[in-house]
């Protein structure tokens, strides 16, 4: 009984051992992001979710010097240019000459049209109801597609009467933007100048909430089929707002590559054109590409360091197990030992046990024939002591007898002499008296 319970301990101390719980890797929601991008909005279309080790492959210093090469050898004026990008799973930005501030030219469409679009996904207005003559839905496929300027200028003079001028009009675009008003330049609210950082604070906005914002990136993307064209060797998607006019190209884009990407350009007689900003967008295209293949690659190393761990705790796992088994067959070796051992002390602790049993029987046996046999001496000495005073008293009687006997035969015998005296002494008399 002691051997089989000390095994079933054993067997059961060797599985809570191998039961060590897996790593969970869908135990929860991933941590979230640093950055403003992946917010935890449900509309958001693609939450990045970040390295478990807080790997970041981005290096704003990096990208800063590639774009400023890229200036130099395309002959780019770098102070009359303004570049921000914005690395998504992050929400990390590099910004070269970013707060510099530049004619926005149509660029304020963005913002005009989001803002209806946010009107629109509040409830207080529907797709087809009608501003100045022209549907919501018309007016945002003319902005963003077409960059249609007598329908943009409409719904800024729209705009101005609902909000109290152009101030509050670029009031509802800093709010858009999240920039704080320390960092707006003193003519902020008297012009519709902008600078790609202040731009990409609007596009982050509408990166990170769509849902606030429908339909707004699907004329972006159709605007890329339009007056300026972004074409990409990967043949990435690119949604974008544009802006244009003597010597002025900016953009505000969406790059739709595997992990997408923000960019903003504003300048004025930069020098190169249109294709500055295509050559600008390749550039951070093929770097973020980079970034994508950094994470590939260190996410392969993490699965090859994963993998030498698993290999490693298997390896541990089966020496332990092996341990355990070891441990427990010596254990029920021991456990038969001390078993054996046990029943041989029991079979020698029942042998002297028999044995004193026997002696004390014996003992006892030999007490009850020496009590009877004392007992029968007591009751022989007290027949031999009876006896004895009997012979005592019949030896005392035969001579009380003898001499009672023999002092009636000394009587019988004076009285026969006193009557032979008495019998000679009357025959006498009688012979006396004879004569």
């Amino acid at each position: 009984m002691k051997k089989r319970l000390l095994i079933l301990i054993l067997i059961a101390a060797m599985a809570a051992a191998l039961c060590v719980p897996v790593l969970a890797e869908d135990a929860g929601d991933a941590a979230q992001p640093a950055g403003e991008i992946s917010g935890s909005e449900a509309d958001s279309p693609e939450e990045a979710v970040p390295e478990e080790d807080d790997y970041d492959p981005f290096d704003a210093q990096e990208l800063s010097s590639m774009i400023l090469e890229l200036f130099a050898r395309k002959k780019i004026n770098p102070e009359r240019i303004g570049v921000t990008y914005c690395y998504t799973p992050t929400g990390e930005t590099c910004s070269v000459n970013g707060s510099a501030y530049f004619g926005g030219a149509s660029l304020y469409k963005l913002t005009e049209m989001m803002g209806l679009a946010r009107m629109v996904a509040a409830g207080d207005y529907d797709q087809e109801d009608m501003i100045n003559g022209m549907t919501i839905t018309y007016i945002e496929d003319r902005c963003l597609t077409y960059s249609d300027n007598n329908v943009g200028e409409s719904i800024l003079m729209w705009y101005q009467t609902q909000l109290g001028g152009m101030a509050g009009f670029r009031r509802l675009q800093r709010e858009i933007a999240g920039v704080p008003e320390e960092e707006l330049p003193a003519d902020f609210y008297s012009t519709l100048n902008y600078s790609s950082d202040f731009t990409m604070g609007v596009l982050k906005e509408l990166y990170a909430h769509p849902g606030k914002y429908p339909k707004i990136t699907e004329y972006m993307l159709k605007a890329n089929d339009q007056y300026v064209k972004i074409r990409l060797s990967q043949g990435y998607d690119v949604a974008h707002k544009y802006g244009g006019g003597e010597g002025t190209w900016n953009i505000a884009a969406i790059v739709y590559s595997p992990t997408p990407f923000l960019v903003s350009i504003m300048s004025h007689y930069a020098g190169g054109g249109a294709q500055t900003l295509n050559d600008i967008i390749q550039l951070l295209a093929d770097y973020n590409d980079t970034l994508e293949l950094r994470v590939e690659e260190h996410r392969a190393e993490l699965e090859r360091q994963a993998e030498e761990e698993r290999r490693a705790a298997e390896e541990a796992r089966l020496a332990e197990e092996e341990r355990l088994r070891k441990e427990a067959e010596e254990a029920a070796r021991l456990a038969a030992e001390a078993e054996e051992k046990a029943r041989r002390e029991a079979e020698e602790a029942a042998r002297l046990a028999a044995e004193a049993e026997e002696r004390a029987r014996q003992e006892e046996l030999a007490a009850q024939e020496e009590a009877a046999r004392l007992l029968r001496e007591e009751k022989a000495a007290s027949v031999r002591k009876t006896l004895g005073i009997a012979a005592a008293l019949t030896a005392a009687a035969a001579a009380a007898a003898l001499i009672i006997r023999s002092a009636a035969k000394k009587k019988a015998a004076r009285r026969r002499a006193a009557r032979r005296r008495a019998a000679a002494k009357r025959g006498a008399q009688g012979t006396r008296s004879e004569e």
